[in-house]
């Protein structure tokens, strides 16, 4: 990893927005998919395995709670920088 990627400036290349935007859609999708109870979503590896350790009310929870936090925090930093 190079030390650019540590310092401040790092922070205003578009490259790292970018990456930011891309985590703003993924939250996206974690809600919309719990939303709608897409059953493709839930059968994945991770979200099937909080489906059988929850249920799958829980896991539609956590996944707009996961989903609302990854969107805040994405929106956070690229109006901080």
């Amino acid at each position: 990893m190079n030390l650019y990627l540590l310092t401040k400036s790092a922070s205003v290349t578009p490259g790292i927005k970018v990456f930011y935007v891309v985590l703003i859609l993924i939250g996206l999708l974690a809600i919309v998919a719990s939303i709608f109870n897409w059953d493709w979503y839930f059968n994945l590896g991770r979200t099937r395995r909080i489906c059988n350790l929850f249920g799958r009310t829980a896991a539609r929870i956590i996944q707009v709670i996961v989903g609302l936090f990854l969107i805040g925090l994405s929106i956070y930093i690229i109006l901080n920088t």
